[in-house]
């Protein structure tokens, strides 16, 4: 693949990715996490920095997985792995003891200053949405060095004050942070649209280089706050050939045991997400196993464009065969597990007969249906990792 060729087949969501573990070029120990920091960190270990320690709050250290981990405790990070210690030790000694150059953060909310929501929308006490918490992200945001926060950009994402601070940056100012104690802080936000830094001075955010592609204008316009730009906005350069490649081949499904597995899933039209879903298990399970996919309500017809144009770009998985088909002409009681996409597919399944509640997995996979090709590129990745997390279970049955 040539470079001029690998320009013309990423996407925004690739860009972040690669922008991010670019930053990765110099750094000694990163403290990673899952999804998007979990991509930028296992890229920028094969390409931009091969001896950078990769840290998973679990307690690995010096992690090497020869695949993409589904979770903090994928059975895959311990293989070769440096170190493996107590969480509480590795908080204590290593977070706590200065020895982390970089921590990986994600939010709902982020500020001008670079403090990070993930906790609550709307007034504490009562508010309109009550969020995951912080995790270790306040630790890591505390105490790590410097701090890269990834993010997509838009506006309700950034107003000019987080309705809650989980993990702080700058909390009201540089000055702040120094006055308690805290050392570091956010060194860049990096979204679908831009690269943001911090002054050096106030720590305030300003925008430093948009995407290709992106105007200036697009991104004060998804910014709550008058948003300061760099004497010089530049550009990011463009995933190269080698980037793209590493970054699909950590994509790419891995094949497990599957023991003769047999997997329904079950959206609404089984059009859109079902089929993405059967398409990657189909992939990474071998032949042995049964996958199907249904609809409760089927839009008769194969699956949309769209879908089929993800995974095939995505994945290399091509679903232009599929046909939908109606979950009421199915022998569901034949299934080890059936997996409802989303909650009101899951109610429809619990009333269906033939569907013991023990097989009944229940997802939450927002419906890209006549939306764009950003919503089928965050519902694929959303789905990849549901199916790697799901077969990743079988596979741990089946070595025991």
């Amino acid at each position: 693949m040539t470079d001029s060729l690998a320009q013309a087949s990423w996407t925004p969501a690739d860009l972040l990715i690669v922008a991010a573990a670019r930053m990765l070029a110099g750094a000694s120990t990163v403290l990673v996490g899952i999804g998007q920091p979990n991509l930028a960190a296992n890229l920028a270990r094969r390409v931009h920095n091969p001896r950078v320690v990769l840290i998973y709050e679990s307690g690995i250290i010096g992690a090497q997985p020869e695949r993409l981990p589904v979770s903090i405790g994928d059975p895959a990070l311990v293989t070769r792995a440096q170190c493996v210690m107590p969480m509480m030790d590795l908080f204590s000694f290593v977070l706590q003891g200065g020895h982390i150059d970089v921590g990986f953060l994600e939010g709902v909310q982020i500020d001008r200053f670079g403090n990070i929501n993930t906790t609550v929308i709307g007034p504490y006490e009562k508010p309109t949405v009550r969020l995951a918490g912080s995790g270790g992200a306040c630790e890591i945001g505390s105490l790590a060095r410097r701090t890269i926060i990834l993010a997509k950009h838009e506006r309700r994402r950034f107003p000019e004050r987080v309705d809650f601070i989980t993990t702080p940056g700058y909390l009201t100012g540089k000055p702040e942070r120094r006055r308690l104690g805290l050392q570091g802080g956010p060194e860049a936000l990096i979204t679908d649209l831009a690269i943001m830094r911090f002054d050096g001075e106030t720590g305030e955010m300003y925008l430093d280089a948009v995407h290709p592609g992106v105007a200036v204008e697009q991104v004060v316009e998804q910014t709550g706050w008058p948003l300061r730009l760099a004497s010089e906005v530049g550009q990011t350069p463009p995933p190269t050939a080698e980037e793209l490649r590493v970054l699909r081949e950590l994509r790419r499904p891995q094949t497990v045991r599957g023991g003769g597995i047999r997997l329904l899933f079950v959206c609404v039209g089984n059009i859109c997400r079902s089929p993405m879903a059967e398409g990657l298990a189909t992939g990474m399970l071998p032949s042995d196993a049964t996958i199907q996919s249904a609809g409760v309500v089927p839009d008769r017809g194969g699956a949309t464009p769209a879908a089929v144009t993800t995974m095939q770009r995505k994945f290399g998985i091509d679903i232009s065969g599929h046909r939908s088909q109606d979950v009421a002409d199915l022998d569901l009681a034949g299934f080890d597990i059936v997996i409802a996409m989303a909650p009101e597919v899951y109610n429809r399944l619990r009333a269906m007969p033939g569907v013991a509640p023990q097989r009944l997995v229940q997802w939450d996979i927002e419906d890209p249906f006549r939306r764009d090709a950003a919503a089928y590129e965050a519902c694929a990745e959303k789905i990849e990792q549901h199916v790697r997390a799901l077969i990743d279970r079988f596979d741990t049955r089946a070595r025991s």
